[in-house]
This record gives structure tokens, sequence and C-alpha cells, in this order.
């Protein structure tokens, strides 16, 4: 695929039409030529009238009293609302929930979630995003967006939903890092380089690499396939559905809490750094001035024949 933006459309929708990456609402009306913003189903449609429960939890963060410098997309990630669209939610692109406050309800700060687990309100099926601090984007740190994760799959591991929970930790893009597999090509829009999937559950199998092709709609076409769902389009139709991950037959696994070190905060780096170089690069004399003037036009020779 190309950019954050339309691989977590396909989260949600199993297509992004032709948009690359888009950050505000206003930018996503102007793109797609419509008011409505996507003008397509998401597997919210699927899930009403099933009794199916979700929610798009977004990590938060107050807003620090040097917001205003930071580039107003970037801000957007790095101090998100769960309820306007950005890079990375989708959901308020979809005028059909934009306009449905019920739907709205379900856009909610990740803080929610931890209380969710307490309470033992934890929706069927949940979408976790983090700002753009534990996003392990660059150049912010991979250990800063571990422990993040870490953190909630902690959360998950010592509650009673653990015994019948299937997480699936993946990456929006695939970061720019050469990849020596050439994608395969399904249809006009994909596949692109690959990404990480971790799959985490007390039913899924231990020590196993899965060597079947999935997609970012893989995780649709599992929650498809669990609450017997239409697919929404032939992308989710015929994508694996990562069931050979797990074996549900096998005695369910414990929960493997790992100790997260104390104290730790996330903080936000700049994005454009410039790192010094690690080797010691020769001092160059500057050079006088280059190049030639313009030679005047001098026709080709005429070839007899």
């Amino acid at each position: 695929m190309s950019g954050s933006s339309p691989n977590h459309v396909y989260t949600v929708a199993a297509q992004s039409k032709e948009l690359n990456n888009i950050g505000s609402l206003k930018y996503l009306e102007k793109v797609m030529d419509d008011h409505d913003g996507f003008n397509f189903a998401s597997i919210v449609n699927r899930f009403t009238g099933k009794g199916i429960s979700w929610k798009y939890y977004v990590e938060t963060r107050s807003l620090p009293p040097n917001a205003a410098i930071i580039n107003a997309h970037l801000s957007d990630l790095a101090y998100p609302n769960p309820k306007t669209f950005t890079l990375w939610n989708p959901m308020p692109g979809f005028k059909y929930i934009r306009d449905n406050p019920k739907l709205m309800d379900h856009l909610v700060a990740e803080t929610e979630f931890y209380s969710d687990l307490k309470d033992g309100k934890l929706p069927q099926v949940s979408w976790l995003i983090p700002d753009f601090q534990d996003s392990e984007h660059p150049p912010e740190p991979i250990q800063q967006g571990m422990w993040y994760v870490t953190r909630l799959i902690n959360a998950v591991m010592r509650s009673p939903y653990w015994k019948n929970t299937a997480i699936f930790l993946c990456w929006d893009d695939y970061g720019g890092f050469y990849d020596h597999v050439v994608p395969p090509e399904v249809d006009a829009y994909g596949y692109g380089p690959r990404v990480p999937m971790i799959v985490i559950s007390p039913y899924a199998k231990q020590h196993y690499i899965s060597h079947y092709t999935y997609d970012l709609t893989s995780v649709l076409k599992f929650i498809e396939d669990r609450w017997h769902l239409k697919n929404l389009t032939a992308r989710d139709g015929r994508a694996n559905g990562m069931e050979d991950c797990f074996d549900f037959n096998a005695p369910p696994a414990a929960p493997l809490v790992i100790q997260v070190p104390p104290g730790l905060k996330s903080k936000l780096d700049p994005v454009h750094y410039t790192y010094p170089p690690t080797v010691t690069l020769p001092h160059e004399e500057p050079l006088g001035p280059r190049g030639s003037q313009a030679l005047p036009y001098i026709p080709p020779k005429k070839v007899r024949k």
C-alpha cells in the first residue's frame, strides 16, 4: 500500500479509493470531491442491527503550552481528539458516523479502554490507536512505543477478558525500509511492502510463524467470519482470515505479563532532526566558481551521402 491514511481506511472499510495521505476532513472532501467524505461502507455498517459492540480508542494527552508551534498535521497526531478526522483516525471521515451522535460516542479516549476493562464494559471489537509519541514513527523512540503497547496488552492479560481475546498487533506501513520480496499484485491498489503482525491470544499457536499471505483487511475478514458478516469489498472477501494462527482446540495459554519499568514517560521528539554523522567526514577546502560560460548553439553539419 502507500501512506498511513489509506491503510487506516483499509482496516475499517477494506478500501480507500485512490487517496493518499489525507490529514484533515476539509482536504478529504476536496480529494473525494464529495462533502460526505468517504462515500462507501465501513465495518460499522455491518455491525448495525447485529448487536455487535465496538469502540475506536485513541490515545490522547493535554496540549502543551508550545502546541501552537507544532505543524498542524503533527499536532493532530501528537495531541489527537478521538472525534476528529486525522491520518490515523478515518472514522469521522464517514458522514453516517460523523452525523450520528450515537456512533460518534464510540470514538473515545484511550483512558476509557482501561476503565472499560476494569468495569466489565469492553466491547466485542476494539481498535487502539496511539498518538504520535508512542507510534514508533520516526524519529520517536521505538522502545517508547514498545512499552506503550506492553501496557495495553498487560491490562488485557490481567483482566477477565484474556480468556476469550484475540489481539492483532500491526503497523500501518512499512516505514520505508527495504524489502527484497516483491509484493503480490492483487488489484490496482496493492499489495505493498510487508509489515509485521503479531497475534496474541490464549489460543494463538505458540512459536508459530504463518506463511500465508495477509493484508490489512485480514483482520476485517476474521471479524466477518467470527460474526457471520458480509464482506465489504472484493479485497476482504478474498483475504485470508488468519484462522491458521489459532488452535481453538488447545488448552488456553496463561497470560504472560511483561513488567514495565516504573516512571516511564512519553515525550515528543522533533520530527525534523539533523543527525550528526557517525563517522568524521574529511575537511574539504571550499572550491572556487564552478562551471563554464554557456557555449553558442552550433548547428550540426550536414552529412552528404
